[in-house]
């Protein structure tokens, strides 16, 4: 059981230590994503603290939502839409940023869980990961897809939010004991794929650049 806790915790270590030490190889968009897995990492490290320290960490949520839903629409928009380059994905981020600011004052308040802003975030970023594949359909310029860096990251986007999607949907109507720990299980299963999938397109990107 100690597994599913620490192995998940620790597996963003993997695509963040091959993203630093092969920066200067990758594109702007695995180097956004680099530096998303520092910050991530320097948060889950100041979860861990208050945690030990019994103080609530639903606050760190809130405003961790908003850099998560910045970075990843900055790293997978330009690639899933042509409206979606910096400016259309500076208003996406502003405008999530503004939603975030206004449930914080008027329905969710910072020791609240913020369900309703995580569940927005989950539809707007599994919408623009089906634009991609929408795109890559119709466009058919990949050759050999499996070796596309941006691929497996939005591969992780997409199956991260769709899983948390599903299990915030179904918390709705399970809060047995037996849920929770589903709940925990599940979700750290789910944040090591994620961090496997951005582990190959960290390594693809790299790949790539040496080949070129």
């Amino acid at each position: 059981m100690k597994l599913l806790l620490y192995i998940p915790a620790f597996s963003v270590l993997i695509p963040l230590i091959l993203g630093i030490s092969t920066l200067r190889h990758h594109t702007i968009s695995i180097k956004r994503l680099v530096i998303f897995l520092i910050c991530c990492t320097l948060m889950d490290l100041t979860s861990h603290v208050l945690t030990d320290n019994h103080i609530n960490t639903t606050p760190t949520i809130h405003f961790y939502t908003i850099l998560e839903f910045t970075f990843f629409i900055r790293i997978i928009g330009p690639h899933a839409h042509a409206r979606f380059q910096a400016r259309g994905t500076y208003i996406l981020s502003g405008g999530f940023a503004l939603l975030t600011g206004l449930n914080m004052l008027f329905f969710q308040p910072l020791i609240v869980f913020p369900s309703y802003i995580l569940f927005l975030e989950c539809i707007t970023l599994i919408l623009i990961s089906l634009l991609y594949y929408k795109r890559l359909l119709d466009e058919m310029k990949v050759e050999q897809l499996t070796r596309s860096s941006i691929f497996w990251v939005v591969n992780a986007i997409f199956f991260y939010f769709s899983i948390n999607l599903f299990m915030y949907l179904l918390s709705n109507y399970l809060e047995t004991e037996v849920y929770q720990i589903a709940w925990v299980i599940i979700h750290n299963l789910n944040y090591l794929l994620r961090n496997i999938l951005f582990t190959l397109g960290i390594w693809y990107s790299r790949k790539s650049s040496l080949e070129s």
